[in-house]
């Protein structure tokens, strides 16, 4: 075959394969393939090593046989995938210089077309500068730009020595979360994170990656949210100023009103709306002050009938204990004259006088705890003389308590009821123990007694607190007074269950009433 011959069969095989490349490829006057990039000017040379030893290229410098290529694992790529298109990994070219060193490798089996039987291969040679052109301006300080083969291995990178090692090994990722469309976040081992933008090299197995920094994507955005959030604050702002000032225009005397109006309704019924307006707002102003003056008056006078009729409640309910107590205690004096027992019975009628004065004297008045438990005394000696031995009584009262004010004979009846409950059930002496305590503004007195107790139906009738019931008028009576001078807040509570006792407790709360 003369020289021209290999010229027309170089050319026309160049032909026929260079779809399987890109870039504009001419045949130069030296039988050689150039790519003329932005930046370099490279060539692509093609090959065809035939199985029977011959071959031919398009760079008369540049040569293959067969006997050297059965070593490249590139070549035996090729061979074994049988006629298929094959591209090799980067190869660096130890007699090359500068970017010119490392080459890819492109090409496919050649078989008879009769009886199917492989005679060569053909390829071509390519030089990586030339992908690495084609990345462009995808690289610079900031960014950077690979192309990877199937194993995310680099075959082409501006950085030459990083051809061969994978992008993570290179990067130091200690992760990287793929996400659709080939985005995802990386993280490196210095911690910084970058966005990593997977595409397919179209006709290869190849694939463009492009490394661009979190903090270069989201600094413009960062820098627009916060010029947009500054700008909307300005805007609410002057918003929310222009409203401030034109509803305070519109409605100061409406606001001034309702003030006025909410002073009154939290009781202060001498509170006035000052305002010499004469318009609707200002006859509004007057109505309001009209109805003022008028509820005031109301006020004042049902207040004044309320305390009447407080105090005629309490007159009734004092009444009502009185001559109870007053019952019993003749009583008692006339069992002790009937047996003869003169000079206890005039101790009785001592002692009955002395309480008969304080009944006389503190029957509507509140009186120091300690005036009460001197009463109380009394009245135990008294019914000591009819009932020796029957009970006894022991006082717990702190100075504190000893000295608050209460409303007087509260605590007779519950001693009464005590030891005549006791009497009438025929159990052992009654120990009777009364405790008081005064903590934080409430006044907590106890009267406790290890008696046979009360059933739950009779308990019940006395929790109720019904005047109609028996022996619970006392307890009745002593719950209403101590709501009546106090308040809601203060109550008279009673426990007790069978064979175990009964416990009063007066609870106090001086916060509502007087001290």
């Amino acid at each position: 075959m003369d020289q021209q011959t290999q010229r027309e069969v170089r050319l026309k095989l160049l032909d026929r394969w260079s779809n399987q490349s890109s870039g504009a490829a001419a045949a130069d006057p030296n039988s050689a393939v150039s790519y003329i990039g932005s930046t370099y000017s490279f060539a692509i040379n093609a090959y065809v090593v035939g199985f029977n030893g011959l071959s031919a290229n398009t760079l008369a410098a540049d040569h293959y046989q067969l006997d050297s290529l059965r070593g490249e694992s590139w070549f035996q790529e090729m061979v074994a995938a049988d006629g298929a298109v094959c591209t090799s990994g980067t190869y660096k070219d130890e007699s090359g210089g500068g970017v010119f060193r490392y080459y890819l490798f492109k090409g496919r089996l050649v078989k008879d077309h009769i009886t199917g039987e492989p005679v060569g291969v053909v390829f071509f040679k390519i030089s990586e500068a030339k992908y690495a052109e084609a990345m462009g301006s995808a690289h610079n300080q900031n960014r950077q730009a690979y192309i990877l083969d199937g194993e995310d291995r680099v075959i082409s990178s501006w950085y030459k020595p990083d051809i061969g090692q994978r992008l993570g090994e290179l990067q130091g990722w200690t992760g990287e979360s793929v996400k659709e469309e080939g985005y995802g976040v990386a993280r490196t081992a210095a911690g910084d994170e970058v966005m990593v933008v997977r595409v397919p090299v179209e006709g290869t197995g190849f694939t463009f990656v492009e490394l661009i920094p979190l903090s270069q994507l989201v600094g413009p955005v960062r820098s627009l949210r916060f010029y947009a959030f500054l700008l909307l604050g300005a805007i609410v702002l002057l918003i929310a100023l222009a409203d401030l000032l034109f509803t305070r225009w519109m409605t100061s005397p409406i606001l001034a009103l309702k003030g006025t109006m909410d002073r009154f309704s939290q009781g202060e019924l001498d509170v006035r709306v000052q305002t010499d307006r004469g318009d609707e707002l200002g006859q509004l102003a007057l109505s309001f002050d009209h109805m003022a003056q008028r509820t005031q008056s109301l006020i004042r006078s049902i207040e004044d009938k309320e305390r009447l009729k407080r105090k005629a409640e309490l007159d009734f309910l004092q009444a009502q204990i009185n001559p109870h107590f007053i019952y019993n205690t003749l009583s008692s004096v006339r069992f002790m004259v009937a047996m003869g027992k003169n000079d206890e019975a005039e101790e009785m009628l001592i002692r009955f006088v002395k309480m008969m004065r304080y009944i006389t004297d503190k029957t509507d008045k509140l009186v120091p705890l300690t005036e009460e438990v001197e009463q109380i005394q009394n009245y135990a000696e008294i019914l000591r003389y009819r009932y020796p031995d029957s009970f006894s009584i022991a006082y717990d009262i702190d100075p504190a308590a000893g000295a608050r004010q209460i409303p007087s004979f509260i605590l007779q009846p519950t001693i009464e009821n005590a030891v005549y409950h006791n009497l009438q059930t025929g159990g052992p002496p009654c120990k009777i123990r009364v405790r008081a305590r005064y903590r934080a503004g409430v006044l907590r007195i106890t009267v406790t007694d290890n008696g046979q107790g009360i059933d739950k139906e009779r308990l019940q009738r006395i929790k109720s607190f019904s005047i109609k019931m028996d022996d619970s008028v006392g307890i009745a009576n002593i719950h209403s007074r101590l709501e009546l001078v106090y308040g809601s807040g203060s109550y008279l509570k009673v426990r007790s269950q069978k064979g175990l006792g009964t416990s009063v407790l007066y609870h106090i709360e001086e916060g509502e009433g007087p001290a």
